[in-house]
């Protein structure tokens, strides 16, 4: 079985239940939470822990470290910005704010290679079209160029110190209001309006490791939620645009994926149209049965 999963853990330190979900074959590695910091000794150890539970396929640890409001560790973290700082200046400076995106990913991505974090789910490659209140401080502009030239800067100084960026939310999650986490985006736009915000990472792909995807349904290009679209991930991402590197789902427990059914039929649908790896990072009782059953 080839691991697929990127599981929450409950607190700290492992629990004996941590342990057996971590340990089980379809897991591939572990997303933390600001539940699971108290301080960088601390998430030291619990990344040593986790990382030697599987010395033939060692697990791989993720973190949600924007910078912004969505930044998991910051007692003993240097505060990054959120993306929209790097544009509000005016006149706006490009290569003045690729320096400044780049001094903080760096920055960024050295405290969490050192504390034993190899994956940051940053940056956002939306853009601001200034109707979504979950998105708006996390996306670098509303030009998709500018977006790429600052995502691409992000990226490079992750990659120079040695941690995995995941460029999110594919297609895009800029243009709808509503917020996934809670409900069922719908972007009634056609492809060709879609086309801007892909733009933005189809720019960037020279220096994308890992996308992504959006929950979010396109009526007007498919009906499938774009985490759960052969056509989005397999048809658009891989032979359009010709992206290689990995796909991960977003959260699949996220109330966007209620339709979709119980946990079970949406890890078979997610798998089955694209994504590489699913993350399940809460309500750990369920992962444990599911994963029971898988």
């Amino acid at each position: 079985m080839k691991p697929y999963f990127f599981i929450g853990v409950e607190n700290t330190t492992l629990s004996s239940q941590d342990i057996k979900n971590l340990m089980h074959p379809a897991v591939a590695g572990a997303i933390l939470f600001t539940r699971n910091y108290e301080n960088k000794q601390q998430l030291k150890e619990l990344c040593q822990a986790i990382h030697q539970l599987k010395p033939s396929y060692p697990l791989k640890i993720a973190v949600d470290h924007e910078g912004g409001r969505v930044q998991r560790f910051i007692e003993q973290f240097t505060k990054i910005p959120s993306a929209k700082y790097f544009s509000q200046d005016k006149p706006f400076n490009l290569q003045q704010a690729k320096k400044e995106v780049e001094k903080y990913s760096s920055i960024a991505s050295k405290e969490l290679a050192e504390c034993g974090i190899d994956i940051n789910f940053s940056p956002c490659l939306d853009l601001d079209w200034g109707n979504s209140e979950i998105m708006n401080t996390r996306c670098y502009h509303h030009n998709p160029d500018i977006v790429a030239e600052l995502s691409m800067a992000f990226m490079q100084a992750h990659h120079h110190n040695g941690v995995m960026s995941v460029a999110k939310h594919f297609p895009g999650h800029g243009f709808v209001a509503p917020d996934s986490h809670l409900e069922l985006p719908v972007d009634n736009r056609p492809y060709e309006e879609i086309a801007t915000d892909i733009k933005a990472f189809q720019k960037a792909l020279p220096y994308t490791q890992a996308i992504m995807m959006a929950h979010i349904v396109f009526p007007q290009v498919d009906d499938d939620i774009a985490s759960f679209s052969t056509h989005w991930m397999k048809t658009i991402l891989r032979q359009q645009l010709g992206f290689k590197g990995i796909i991960f789902s977003d959260d699949l427990q996220m109330k966007a994926c209620n339709q979709i059914g119980d946990g079970l039929a949406r890890v078979e649908k997610a798998l089955s149209a694209g994504n590489d790896y699913l993350i399940w990072g809460n309500d750990l009782p369920l992962l444990s049965e599911l994963l029971e059953n898988i």
